[in-house]
């Protein structure tokens, strides 16, 4: 495997030139990485297991557990500590400051050491690119040693290296783990092993995470060393996505951690590709480090719903369907299954305003609200309507800049027969084009499902595109796939539009769907193609599109982040699974996909806010108008994911 971690390039040429002897390499988040946030979290993982598969004591909760494991922990080591000056203990150590009362009686001791063996090999993941650079340092005719501050065994450790897929145990010379030789990093593991090793200090180059116990030890004796920071991608996702209140980080959590996905996150978001410019790398590791697994459940969901339902083909809308086709069509090949994607131009704007009828004048508001224009003459003519007509139905100039005046110019429509019967007639006309550009996709005769996906957030133009194809006959029924779905959407539903969407876990009511419905947002932007929205279909069915009015600047980062993300795609999808290892619906994985949504959100950095949050968006009315994601006003408290 090349070595794209720009951390690690430095080291393979220092290796390369000669310049070290030994590569050291901390095992656990740094060779190994676990699926949990913090060492600590296994805790919480494994007593959920345990309760799940009956083996803690029925009076006791997970979280209860993860504090008494944690406690014996510190008091194994106090004990140690004063037989004999060593705070080094081994899991057995540990397990004897367990009382029985704590498990199932059906658990027997000898088996409870085992259990946490067991999901420690569960949750580790082999960082393949510092395979590599072991692999590197051997051909340049370095030794490579393994050290780690644990309370398991070398055997434990080398079981965990195996069950995660390191087999090529020829790589190592030497092992180092701290409760056997009685000496932590922090204090003098590092001159045991130069005095073992017969080296000097500058012979050897450290790899490792932990700033105490991997970056102090080797910068006090002279040893270089890098830190292989978990968190250097964002301090956003330690402090805020996993929350520090036990019970909700244990909902976050459940029984399977974070998937690994933060350790993931941690690597990708220093792997762009090396022929990358500079000033694009920063939008690249944004969608590969904070988009990418919100975009991979997504996508992973929509798969397992076309295919719970026997469909073959699926149609992003809108401006995003491009992007979403993208992942989906990825994620179904990653996933092996058949899943054909199409792109299909639809818009609220073109639906909305070929949605009115001589008997349902209903959305009137919205199809002014929607219609394009610079000036009043180029709104009115997207209604059918002429200036002068309005005026005169008015009594006075109609301004498009007054307080009240859509409202006024819906009014005056729906009085004015003659201005009604050119809207009607003007909407018949969009409607029959839109339903023949449609129709170059779908037969909408033939009688069956046509599935859609979008982000959502209110499901608006399936609503009202099912009210036309209803209105003229069609046989084809809609149904929708959406990340979130608000308060508009549940109104829409009962209706009934047939619609569901991922991150349901909450209801309709839910923070993330409010959140985002305040666009323009983050998630938007990302899945967006550079042609501008869809305007109307013209006579002979095709799309007609409005300008796109952001800079060419804008558009070459959204194109990094988009590339980020798809980058992640496949990696998030060899490291969660098939459908059976990572069912689409689990509940602890939307609740940190909507974390990763929220907090990204409510808490930018100050370079997020002055990159991404710079980004423009055109508004649906006025196409002069841009947005800007600096531009809201949101109150976080309200907001903030609360598990």
């Amino acid at each position: 495997m090349t070595i794209t971690d720009q951390r690690l390039l430095s080291i393979r040429d220092s290796l390369s030139a000669g310049s070290h002897k030994v590569l050291s390499v901390d095992i656990f988040d740094t060779l190994l990485w676990r699926c949990v946030p913090e060492p600590n979290d296994v805790f919480l993982v494994l007593g959920q297991q345990l309760q799940n598969s009956a083996r803690l004591s029925p009076h006791l909760s997970p979280l209860a557990f993860a504090e008494l494991r944690h406690s014996a922990q510190a008091k194994a080591r106090e004990r140690a500590f004063a037989a004999t000056g060593s705070r080094e203990v081994s899991l057995s150590d540990i397990y004897a400051e367990l009382p029985n009362s704590i498990f199932a009686d059906s658990f027997p001791p000898d088996r409870r050491v085992l259990a946490e063996l067991d999901c420690e090999r569960s949750l580790m993941v082999l960082d393949e690119e510092i395979v590599s650079l072991m692999r590197h340092a051997k051909a340049s005719a370095a030794c490579v040693i393994l050290v780690s501050d644990t309370y398991l065994s070398s055997q434990n450790v080398n079981e965990c290296l195996r069950s995660a897929g390191f087999l090529d145990e020829g790589l190592v010379d030497r092992l180092y783990v701290s409760c056997e030789e009685g000496k932590p990093k922090y204090l003098d593991l590092f001159d045991f092993i130069l005095n073992d090793l017969g080296i000097s200090s500058e012979s050897l180059i450290h790899i490792g995470d932990n700033p105490d116990a991997d970056i102090l030890p080797c910068q006090t004796r002279g040893i270089e060393c890098l830190h292989y920071d978990k968190w250097s991608f964002s301090e956003r996702a330690q402090a805020r996505e996993f929350h520090s209140d036990r019970v909700t980080r244990l909902a976050l959590l459940g029984s399977k951690g974070d998937y690994g996905l933060t350790g993931l996150r941690s690597r990708l978001y220093h792997r762009s590709p090396e022929d990358l410019e500079n000033p694009q790398r920063y939008y690249w590791g944004y969608g590969a480090s904070v988009l990418t697994p919100v975009f991979a459940s997504f996508a992973r969901w929509i798969v397992h719903v076309c295919q719970e339902r026997g469909a073959k083909r699926v149609f992003g809308i809108m401006r995003e369907g491009r992007f979403l086709s993208r992942i989906v069509e990825e994620s179904a090949k990653d996933l092996g299954v058949d899943l054909v994607t199409e792109e299909l131009w639809l818009s609220r704007r073109a639906v909305i305003r070929a949605a009115l009828f001589p008997d349902d004048m209903s959305l009137l508001s919205e199809a002014i609200g929607m219609s394009p224009g610079k000036d009043k003459g180029e709104v009115l003519c997207g209604l059918g309507l002429e200036a002068a007509e309005v005026d005169v139905a008015l009594q006075a100039p109609f301004d498009l800049n007054h307080p009240g005046a859509l409202a006024a110019l819906a009014q005056v429509i729906a009085q004015t027969p003659i201005l009604r019967k050119k809207v009607v007639d003007y909407s018949s006309r969009l409607r029959r084009n839109l339903l023949s550009g449609i129709t170059k996709k779908i037969d909408l005769m033939q009688e069956g499902d046509v599935v859609v996906m979008d982000l959502g957030y209110a499901a608006t133009i399936q609503t009202v595109l099912a009210r036309i194809l209803e209105r003229e006959g069609a046989r084809v029924k809609l149904h929708g796939l959406y990340l979130a779905l608000n308060t508009n959407a549940a109104d829409n539903f009962l209706s009934g539009s047939d619609i569901q969407a991922y991150l349901d876990h909450e209801g309709f009511n839910a923070s993330v769907a409010a959140l985002l419905s305040r666009t323009p947002d983050i998630l938007e932007h990302a899945c967006m193609c550079s042609e501008g929205s869809l305007s109307e279909y013209t006579d002979s069915g095709e799309p007609e599109l409005l300008p796109n009015l952001r800079s060419e600047s804008q558009l070459s980062q959204m194109c990094a982040v988009q590339d980020g993300i798809l980058a992640g795609l496949g990696a998030a999808n060899c490291l969660l699974g098939d459908l059976t290892k990572t069912p689409a619906g689990e509940l602890s994985l939307k609740r940190q996909v909507s974390a990763i949504i929220t907090t990204a959100l409510l808490y930018p950095t100050r370079q997020e806010s002055e990159t991404i949050g710079a980004w423009y968006h055109e508004a649906n009315f006025n196409l002069s108008d841009r947005r800007q994601l600096s531009d809201l006003v949101i109150d976080t408290a309200a907001l903030e994911y609360k598990g």
